[in-house]
């Protein structure tokens, strides 16, 4: 005699509340993601529940959701790095002069075409957004020839093996001075002009650098100054009220 037990419990929990409890295998994707998930391998005629509560339904498919999540942006990821891995292939000098000059054109038309997958920031040239993608991956490529320190990106290389060649390929026209960096060399520049377009708003005083005028206002001189300034505003306040 064929005994058929007719189940008022949820397969998954146990739970008996009849309310809550729906057919398991009205969907199938729940059978199909508790034995993927949960390693359990249910079956209309196994002579076990057939239904599953409420709550471990919306638990399996928050389950479902976070780990197709997980697969779908690993895949993203790596799909990624493969493609903005530097390959190590050459380009002949016309294709990169063309890119270049590409490149410079878009810098006047502030052309952005190139956007990170990852974080949205928009680049101008495609060299560009390769090097932005090394922030996200790591990668750097570029190994100094004399102490083994990499770099992301091929120009802070080329300025980092200049310290030990001590190499200065930018010249002064006007006193012959040599500097290894572009920057320096602007910096310089201005040693030999009277102007001073760094103003202090407090005193008024003119620098030829930036880093002149916050050297200046971190000075005893300029905080008594300030000080003196809100004094006398404090005073104007005092009198007027």
């Amino acid at each position: 005699m064929e005994i058929c037990i007719k189940w008022k419990m949820c397969r998954t929990c146990t739970a008996d509340s009849s309310d809550q409890l729906q057919p398991l295998f009205s969907d199938p994707n729940l059978a199909k993601q508790l034995e993927e998930y949960a390693g359990i391998v249910v079956k209309p005629d196994d002579g076990l529940p057939d239904k599953i509560c409420m709550d471990c339904t919306k638990s399996l498919q928050s389950v479902h959701a976070f780990l197709t999540g997980c697969r779908r942006s690993d895949a993203h990821l790596r799909s990624v790095v493969r493609r903005t891995m530097s390959s190590g292939i050459g380009f002949p000098s016309n294709s990169m002069d063309q890119s270049a000059l590409k490149s410079h054109l878009r810098t006047h038309r502030n052309e952005k075409n190139y956007e990170c997958e990852l974080c949205s920031k928009r680049f101008n040239a495609a060299c560009n957004l390769t090097t932005h993608m090394r922030t996200h991956t790591g990668e750097k490529p570029f190994e100094c020839s004399h102490c083994s320190r990499r770099f992301a990106d091929r120009s802070t290389h080329r300025k980092h093996e200049r310290m030990h060649t001590n190499e200065r390929p930018y010249a002064c026209n006007m006193c012959t001075k040599t500097f290894s960096l572009s920057t320096t060399l602007k910096a310089h520049f201005l040693s030999h002009s009277k102007e001073k377009p760094h103003k202090c708003v407090t005193c008024n005083k003119g620098f030829r650098l930036p880093h002149q005028l916050k050297a200046h206002e971190r000075t005893h001189v300029h905080r008594y100054e300030v000080g003196i300034m809100l004094y006398n505003q404090d005073e104007g306040d005092y009198s007027s009220s």
